[in-house]
């Protein structure tokens, strides 16, 4: 499925009123739904937008390390604290450094005002051959800086475990991250804000809101994904 399936299933929707919409309107609409759709699954069923980094292929969107310039380094170096993440990275899950040695490395997450964050900026100038680190403290600045508190002892390879974006599409772009059956909700959107995005907002607003709550009963019925792990009801001794 392309984008432009989402233009004629709305179109469709939209019967007689179709020629009073210009497919560039249609697909703003489209992609305005797509990210209330993105916010609803992200905080429902999150895997299904879960992406890890590589150091492999620098071309890729989700490669990491970069420095501050942008240049792919492919490791964490020794000499810096500072990384650039993946431009659709929006939130971390899970960190795990896997350079043989140092797989027992945990990176925790500290706000730059944090006393722990700030004790080991301090100290980060300490030999780390004579205090080597089990835990090193990163947090996020602007909208993807990686900051450690603490160099490296090692020119770490690691991998992000994140929830990622997913861009605009345009006419011709694959939408197969949009699962069934969310593309029909994707075009309902885009038809009722055709129909009275413009016309009569607080009445959009209150339908949007029903549209939610539908949202809700589709993830409800989606999720979990994954039914392979039995779940046993413990027995209860009195």
């Amino acid at each position: 499925m392309v984008g432009q399936d989402l233009i004629d299933l709305a179109n469709d929707r939209l019967a007689g009123l179709s020629n009073g919409v210009r497919d560039a309107t249609l697909m703003s609409y489209l992609n305005e739904a797509k990210d209330e759709i993105w916010a609803v699954l992200k905080t429902e069923a999150d895997e299904y937008f879960s992406q890890s980094t590589q150091n492999t292929d620098s071309t890729a969107t989700n490669y990491f390390p970069r420095d501050l310039s942008g240049a792919a380094i492919g490791t964490l170096q020794t000499s810096s604290r500072s990384y650039l993440l993946p431009d659709d990275l929006r939130e971390i899950k899970f960190i795990e450094v896997t350079t043989k040695g140092y797989e027992q490395t945990v990176f925790i997450y500290r706000s730059i005002t944090d006393d722990d964050f700030r004790s080991a900026r301090r100290s980060a100038s300490v030999d780390p051959t004579l205090t080597p680190s089990v835990e090193y403290f990163y947090t996020i600045l602007g909208t993807n800086r990686f900051e450690l508190a603490q160099f490296p002892e090692a020119n770490f390879e690691m991998t992000i475990w994140y929830t990622r974006s997913l861009p605009d599409f345009e006419a011709g772009d694959p939408v197969d991250d949009i699962l069934l059956p969310y593309s029909k909700k994707i075009a309902d959107y885009a038809v009722k804000k055709a129909m009275l995005g413009m016309q009569d907002q607080a009445q959009f607003e209150a339908w949007k809101q029903e549209w939610r709550d539908d949202l809700l009963t589709v993830a409800a019925s989606a999720a979990p994904r994954n039914q392979a792990d039995p779940e046993f009801v413990q027995d209860f001794l009195g």
